[in-house]
């Protein structure tokens, strides 16, 4: 794509992106690169400025099940023995004190936050940098310290002591890598929020003047560039305005006053608008994502936790109780019954925050924790995982029975159908993007059956891997259980996280069948058409162009012959219209910067202009 017609997609896009938020993301970029913020927030060094949290830890130790005091227990211990956790799930050795800047960033400990370059070299991903700087295992540790006692809780006390204050002292206020986006500043700031929290309730700690300047220079960092986060409508906006509003009343209990009550006002009055905005009617999220929307759904129990300790009654509001449980409900009926699990659709980027000691893919525990949190009554199963994750003191409410296993579930904003039978379950996903797409996942097919994913997307992988061909082609139509152009990308992308064309399907829907119309750009319409039963799936695809086109489906399956694959017992998918079948070795990405091997499989149309037609038999 020319630099000429890279501006005009540009211009195109504008209406909406929104010229307002256009124009704010301009405003940032010249505030950086003209000095304004080097003013605004200089560098401080910090070197040794004490400890975080002072107290007598007497208390006797916090009582809860057996199985999650082991949980609790083993996490911390693993954490004093220099294992962390990335990305929620990957454990890696760091040792006693962490390097908190890795690769290319190792020496950006000095310059201002502005100056610092992120991924600007391939391969270099700040991700891996930001990720164990978010401080998740603060409120880990401060929750093992609350359920032991004697050596193990001074252990734990002592291992939060020396890693912030180690943290502190390679991290100057508003230098290097670490303060580079205020999003990372506010997930942080939360993280020690939370901690203190359980610390003052369990062990009557309270926080120290290092703990209190830490936040308040967060808050700085994070309320310069609102404007910016308010223009990214996305995960950001959210968890940078929830900090603004709790980090001030945090520092305010202290005496620290950051800002002037009108502004507390404003922040106060534009919460709900914000989560209005950000959660669409039907409850998904605009990102167009399950991680991501579970990354919400924690950061609105989190806010409604602190809400509730500070008594402010934000959380009160009409608006954002109807918002916050179309969340929950949305979240609960993404979730695979079977195996807890999502779906992967659209970005996952490995955020977990949610305090739970399993899985990363499990995501009922954020549900149990958002049930808990707001008093939304909960699935029956999630029970399983009341010993893997950690409440807050609160007392889930459970549904007398669980719903029916063969129900629908359309979700028209977001743009997603979910079809149920006792053991299989199947997502297809259309665009309705009124917001920007993350992947051309334009009709992708996920297939599950007894807890497996069959049918499976590619995931996303690195936001900056070392070759960018990984990134591009997880993202790709051809990444996809989806009809697409064999060759020609119908949706060139103008950035990693922006495509020229948004697509915007035709849908009809009659009890378990829907007929789907969805344009791709260049004059290119995919048609799928689905027909569910218990037993039976059946697929019609085709696309309405002048180049060629092919059906693509991903998974552990095996090619039994010309016209047909199958997984072991359970499932054989036969074709219609077929002039061959092809399998490649590719990759998927279960977690964020991790790659698996995978399958890959293209179905040719022997009639361009007829459908080929997929039959899935399931066997149960």
């Amino acid at each position: 794509m020319n630099k000429f017609t890279r501006i005009l997609n540009y211009v195109k896009l504008l209406p909406r992106l929104g010229f307002g938020n256009a124009i704010a993301v301009a405003l940032y970029r010249y505030q950086c690169s003209s000095g304004k913020f080097k003013a605004l927030l200089p560098v401080i060094t910090t070197n040794d400025a004490g400890p975080f949290w002072h107290g007598d830890a007497n208390n006797a130790a916090l009582t809860v099940s057996p199985a999650l005091t082991a949980a609790i227990i083993a996490r911390a211990d693993a954490i004093c023995a220099g294992i962390f956790q990335r990305f929620g799930d990957i454990e890696i050795y760091e040792g006693e004190s962490p390097s908190w800047r890795k690769g290319v960033y190792i020496q950006s400990a000095g310059p201002h936050f502005t100056d610092v370059a992120v991924n600007a070299v391939a391969g270099e991903d700040v991700k891996l940098t930001w990720d164990l700087s978010r401080m998740h295992w603060a409120p880990r540790l401060a929750l093992a310290a609350c359920v032991a006692g004697g050596d193990a809780r001074n252990r734990y006390l002592s291992r939060l002591d020396h890693l912030t204050r180690d943290w502190l002292a390679h991290n100057a206020y508003q230098g290097g890598v670490n303060w580079a986006c205020a999003n990372e500043v506010a997930l942080r700031g939360m993280q020690l929020m939370l901690s203190s929290l359980i610390l003052e309730k369990h062990l009557t700690v309270k926080p120290t003047e290092t703990l209190l300047t830490l936040i308040e220079q967060s808050w700085r960092r994070v309320y310069a560039v609102r404007g910016y986060a308010r223009a990214q409508h996305n995960n950001h906006s959210l968890a940078e305005h929830l900090f603004l509003v709790y980090a001030a009343a945090f520092l305010a209990v202290h005496e620290i006053k950051v800002a002037s009550k009108h502004t507390l006002t404003k922040l106060h009055e534009n919460l709900a608008p914000l989560i209005d905005s950000l959660i669409m009617n039907d409850g998904g999220s605009v990102m167009y994502s399950s991680n991501y929307h579970r990354v919400f759904c924690d950061m609105l129990s989190f806010g409604k936790l602190f809400d509730d300790h500070y008594a402010f009654g934000l959380f009160s509001e009409t608006r954002i109780q109807e918002k916050s449980k179309a969340a929950f409900d949305f979240l609960h009926a993404i979730i695979e019954p079977i195996s807890g699990q999502m779906p992967l659709i659209g970005h996952n980027d490995g955020s977990l925050h949610c305090l739970q000691f399993n899985e990363f893919h499990s995501a009922e525990p954020s549900l149990l924790l958002m049930g808990a949190t707001f008093g939304f009554r909960v699935s029956e199963r999630t029970k399983r995982h009341e010993d893997e994750v950690w409440l807050f003191d609160r007392t889930p409410r459970y549904n007398d029975a669980d719903s029916s296993p063969d129900n629908t579930h359309r979700f028209e904003d977001f743009g997603l159908l979910i079809l149920n039978s006792i053991t299989t379950r199947a997502y297809l996903k259309y665009p309705r993007h009124r917001y920007r797409p993350a992947q051309c996942d334009f009709g992708h097919f996920d297939l599950w059956v007894n807890g497996k994913n069959l049918l499976q997307d590619s995931g996303t992988y690195s936001y900056n891997p070392t070759e960018p061909s990984p990134c591009e082609d997880l993202s790709a139509a051809h990444a996809h259980n989806a009809p697409a152009l064999a060759a020609t990308p119908a949706t060139p992308r103008l950035s990693p996280f922006l495509y020229a064309y948004w697509p915007n399907a035709e849908v009809t829907q009659h009890n378990k069948s829907l007929k789907m119309l969805v344009p791709i750009g260049q004059g290119a319409v995919i048609h799928r058409e689905i027909e569910f039963t218990a037993i039976q799936i059946t697929l019609t695809d085709s696309v309405h162009s002048i180049h060629p086109w092919q059906v693509h489906f991903h998974g552990p399956l095996t090619l039994r012959d010309t016209t047909s694959i199958t997984f072991g017992d359970v499932i054989t998918m036969q074709f219609e219209n077929v002039e061959r079948l092809a399998v490649t070795h590719s990759h998927c990405a279960p977690n964020y910067h991790a790659l698996a091997a995978s399958k890959r499989f293209a179905v040719y149309p022997k009639v361009m202009n007829k459908p080929i037609i997929t039959t899935i038999g399931i066997t149960v």
